[in-house]
Order: structure tokens, then C-alpha cells, then sequence
């Protein structure tokens, strides 16, 4: 038997790298019902006993003694094991540059395993966002070189992401590129928004946490000048606030773009959905959607599970210009807009869209099947021959 032991965020962790990898468990056991996947839970603040059976361990994120006892359980176990860990810098402790964690704990944890390891990338980094970003980069690059270099192999999800990581001086042979899953629903659009009382709007939706920079904003400063012409529409955001934008129980960021909406006349346009949507609903919003948008600030965005879901359900995608967006929308697959921060270049694409149908629909044509590819199906088969490939 092969043991698969997942070292992730994870339910009920309401975070996308927890919800992600629940679905490549599910989706594994489907594929191969001989692979039993385990988890070393990562977190912040919960006990073992918050979490399914599925969890052997939780590793405290700030406990540098947990990664090491759960590297020797992981060595105790059966001689066919392969260490699968989803990477992403803020959901591992250790040092703290400028209020924000480099996460090298995890690599005591890898040079402590006797065990084969496959590393997923959900970030990859390529340049310092600003001049404030340099020592945060500089330190988190530092500790990500090392985090390839122990890794037996690492997976990319997208070719930029694969681009990216030529420049950490690594094998390219160790590099293998598997899409993010996205999920089959087979609700009707129509039913979809029966069933949200939708019915009659054209909507314009965006799902996940609620934080800064996914540019929410800019959206809402966009729709004056659309909804004069198309009052039908509605702008859905659907989800509770980030972790990351409370501060002392209040939601600055939230209440900024309700006061956006306020003062921008748009309470008939703009709808939030304040809560945490689990996997059926959240297919649902983006199903009942006519358009779905990413205007997200951070040009160097390797990944974005929300966008791939998007266009895995065949729903036409407006999008700022980040690496992703440009890959997964290149040849018509989607509207790219031509920069960051601008409410105007928003309102243009929604206008042209709306104005002329038939370039939704040509969108919609070019992007049939694209969800065959990135079906979970599909991902988990590729995920277990990579793993597997290292017990040969």
C-alpha cells in the first residue's frame, strides 16, 4: 500500500490551500482507491481533536519541535511513503521580516525526513513587488532555494510558474507541471440563480476572502457609467473577510467598499455575501455568474484558484494582466486588461462585453474543454504518477 502523507492547511481551516488539498485527497482516493493519503495538519491555534481522521498530526506553525516530531512519526511509517507538501510561505513559522513570515521552519522539517518529497509551488516568486518588498523577497527566496533543492520533485501549476522556477538554478527534470483542479457542476446556470434569487440581473461575480489585494474596489468605481447604460447588472462579491484584514473585530476593508458603494449610489448593483462559502456554493455563484472577474494588484500572481474554477465552468473571465491570467487567458480565452488599478479600462471591458454578446459567447466557444484538462480527475492521476514515480 502507498501513503501519501499531506503536509497542508486543512479543514476546517477556511483557507484555499486547506480546501485545495482536501480535493486532492477526495480526488486521489477516487482515482486509486489503493493509495491512502494522510495529513500533518498545519496551523496556528487548533487541536487535534478539531480536525477529521484524516489528520495524524497538527503541527503548531510556530513550534519548531512539532515539524521535527512529525518528520520522525513520518520516518517511523511504511517503507512505500512519498511526503507531498503545498507550499506557500505564510502558512509556515519561523522568521518574520517586516510583520510578514519567511517560513523556513519547513525546511528542518524536509532535512529531517528520510522519506521521497514532492513540493507544490502555490507561489512562486519572481521579483520584489516594490522597493519596501526587497528584504521580505530576499529572505523568502533564500529560504525557497533551499526548499527545491531538498525536494525530490516539484510541481508547477501553471508554465510561467515552471518559467520562474528555471531561475532558482534547478533541475529542470525535477520541474512537472499539473494545472490546478477545478470542479464539474452540473446546475444550470439558470437553476443556479433560481436558486440565489437571481433571476433577471446580469451578474458580474467575484468569490473568495475578501482582502486588498484582489482589487475589489476598483470594480465597484467601475460601474457607474455601466449601470446607467445596463441597470440590470449586479456586482456579487461573495465571501467572508481574510484573516488578514480584521483588526480588533472590525473590517476596515470591507467597510471601505461599503462606503464605496454608498457614496457611489450603487446599493442596487453592488451585493456582498458575507460568509465563508463551502465548495457547492461557491461552484454555484460562479455558476449563476454571466461574467466573472479578477482584478487582482499583484502583477507576479503565478496561480489563482478562483480564476481556474472560473473558466473550468466555462464562465467568460475579465482580468488584470497578472502572469496567470495572461497564460490561462491567452488567444481569446478571456478579456485581459490592459493594466493594474483602473476603474476606467474596467468599465470599457464591461461595456464592450455587454454592448456586443456575441463576444461573450465567442469566449465562451474558445474555452470548451479546458475543463477537461483541469478536471480533478485529470490532476489526480497526475499527482499519483509523480508520487509514485519516487517508489520505483
Amino acid at each position: 500500500m502507498t501513503i501519501i502523507y499531506n503536509i497542508s492547511t486543512f479543514r476546517p481551516e477556511q483557507c484555499g490551500i486547506a480546501s485545495w488539498t482536501e480535493d486532492k485527497i477526495h480526488y486521489s482516493h477516487r482515482v486509486d482507491p489503493s493509495v491512502r493519503n494522510r495529513v500533518f495538519a498545519v496551523n496556528g491555534f487548533r487541536e487535534k481533536n478539531e480536525y477529521p481522521d484524516l489528520v495524524d498530526f497538527c503541527i503548531d506553525r510556530d513550534v519548531l519541535d512539532d515539524y521535527f516530531q512529525a518528520a520522525n512519526i513520518i520516518n517511523s511509517g511504511p517503507k512505500d511513503s512519498v511526503v507531498s507538501i503545498q507550499h506557500e510561505f505564510g502558512i509556515f513559522g519561523g522568521d518574520v521580516v517586516d510583520g510578514k513570515r519567511v517560513g523556513n521552519y519547513i525546511i528542518d522539517f524536509m532535512k529531517q525526513l528520510k522519506k521521497p518529497i514532492v513540493t507544490t509551488c502555490h507561489t512562486v516568486l519572481d521579483t520584489p513587488f516594490d522597493t519596501a518588498d526587497v528584504p521580505l523577497y530576499t529572505e523568502r527566496r533564500k529560504a525557497f532555494s533551499q526548499v527545491l533543492r531538498l525536494s525530490d520533485k516539484v510541481i508547477a501549476i501553471s508554465e510561467t510558474a515552471k518559467t520562474i522556477l528555471g531561475s532558482y538554478d534547478i533541475n529542470e527534470d525535477k520541474i512537472t507541471v499539473v494545472p490546478h483542479g477545478v470542479h464539474k457542476y452540473d446546475e444550470s446556470p439558470e437553476d443556479a440563480k433560481k436558486i440565489l434569487g437571481l433571476e433577471g440581473r446580469f451578474v458580474l461575480s467575484m468569490v473568495g476572502l475578501v482582502r486588498q489585494k484582489r482589487g475589489m474596489e476598483y470594480v465597484i468605481q467601475s460601474l457607474p457609467p455601466v449601470v446607467e447604460k445596463h441597470p440590470s447588472l449586479l456586482f456579487l462579491i461573495s465571501g467572508k473577510t481574510h484573516p488578514k484584514e480584521i483588526s480588533d473585530g472590525k473590517e476596515p476593508y470591507r467597510e471601505y467598499l461599503q462606503e464605496e458603494v454608498r457614496s457611489l449610489g450603487l446599493e442596487n448593483n453592488v451585493r456582498f455575501v458575507d460568509r465563508f462559502l463551502p465548495l457547492e456554493s461557491l461552484l454555484r455563484y460562479i455558476q449563476a455568474s454571466d461574467i466573472c472577474i479578477t482584478p487582482y494588484t499583484d502583477p507576479r500572481q503565478t496561480s489563482s484558484g478562483v480564476l481556474s474554477y472560473s473558466v473550468g465552468l466555462g464562465k467568460p473571465v475579465i482580468s488584470t494582466p497578472f502572469k496567470y491570467a495572461k497564460e490561462l487567458l491567452a488567444n481569446n480565452k478571456g478579456i485581459l486588461l490592459p493594466d493594474f488599478h483602473n476603474p476606467n479600462s474596467i468599465s470599457s471591458a464591461l461595456l464592450d462585453i455587454l454592448d456586443h454578446p456575441q463576444k461573450r459567447e465567442c469566449i465562451q466557444k474558445n474555452i470548451q474543454g479546458m475543463g477537461e484538462d483541469m478536471s480533478w480527475d485529470s490532476v489526480a492521476k497526475k499527482y499519483l504518477f509523480v508520487e509514485k514515480s519516487l517508489l520505483s
